[in-house]
């Protein structure tokens, strides 16, 4: 089963630390570091949101809004993991290179609900469309739509 069938579980807008992962954060990532210079750990548990990574130092507590995803992940191409922190990814190295999952280091608190994206209207207007960035982290647009709209 390659990683474009094990689909997220949850569909959600947000794009803060923990929730989805944002294609510009994840190409950054790749821009940034290469997965063999990244630290490596192992995901020692799940329960909830928290997931726990041991590398050489003492566990790791990151939270991610859909474990159940990454359970699937690593139940098909292992425990493994290499950590981008400065980009809040945890990196599973599958076949085809690597998936991506956004995390939030765990400091006790839930992450913020996810927001089903059909839920969030489409912005018509450039403030509206920076509005929705801020709110939910991230955004996807093609910005020649919102021209076309603002016309």
């Amino acid at each position: 089963m390659s990683t474009s069938s094990i689909p997220s579980v949850h569909r959600c807008a947000r794009y803060t630390p923990g929730h989805s992962v944002h294609w510009v954060q994840a190409r950054r990532s790749w821009i940034d570091k290469s997965i063999s210079e990244l630290p490596r750990g192992e995901i020692v548990s799940m329960e909830g949101e928290v997931i726990v990574v041991a590398n050489e130092g003492p566990l790791l507590r990151y939270r991610n809004h859909d474990v159940d995803r990454l359970r699937l992940l690593i139940d098909q191409h292992g425990a493994e993991v290499a950590l981008h922190e400065s980009w809040h990814l945890l990196k599973v190295p599958i076949p085809e290179g690597f998936a991506c999952i956004c995390i939030s280091r765990d400091e006790g608190v839930p992450l913020e609900p996810c927001v089903d994206p059909t839920a969030v209207p489409q912005p018509t207007s450039v403030e509206e469309f920076v509005d929705s960035t801020v709110k939910f982290g991230g955004a996807n647009l093609d910005l020649s739509q919102l021209r076309r709209r603002q016309e």
